[in-house]
């Protein structure tokens, strides 16, 4: 077994510091580093968990905001529908002043904060009517 010399403390927090900017490795697995696998993995965990925390406490606080308290689920849907909603109508409205410049003459580009709008107002007026149709429950006849 090839052991490794023991890291400074600055070097240490260099490495936790590298971690920090951009977590995507077990940082308590970094080569040269494995005299100190105990307290690399003790240091992820616990980041990990502040940042589940944090979360948590974000999705609490957007359920809250919504009209429904204490449901993480609810905030966590909420956000995504958000996000999807955000990104397609940041691609219409690419592809809307993409056509709109090869199909009017001297399209100005000007234009397009005012398309973006035309279009947020849409994907809005969309989501209006889906939340309507998700409540709107039909009388059921009876027989």
């Amino acid at each position: 077994m090839i052991t490794s010399p023991l890291k400074t403390h600055e070097e240490i927090q260099a490495l936790k510091q590298s971690w920090l900017e951009d977590p995507w490795w077990d940082i308590e697995d970094t080569e040269g580093f494995e005299a100190h696998r105990e307290i690399l993995a003790e240091f992820r965990q616990n980041q990990e968990a502040k940042w589940a925390k944090a979360r948590q406490d974000h999705l609490l606080m957007v359920a809250e905001r919504i009209g429904h308290p204490g449901d993480a689920k609810a905030a966590e849907r909420y956000e995504r529908w958000k996000t999807g909603a955000k990104q397609s109508a940041g691609q219409a409205t690419t592809l809307l002043v993409h056509y709109m410049s090869l199909a009017v003459p001297n399209f100005n580009h000007e234009h397009e904060q005012e398309l973006g709008e035309i279009v947020e107002l849409i994907v809005d007026a969309a989501a209006c009517e889906a939340l309507a149709r998700s409540i709107w429950k039909p009388r059921v006849e009876k027989p």
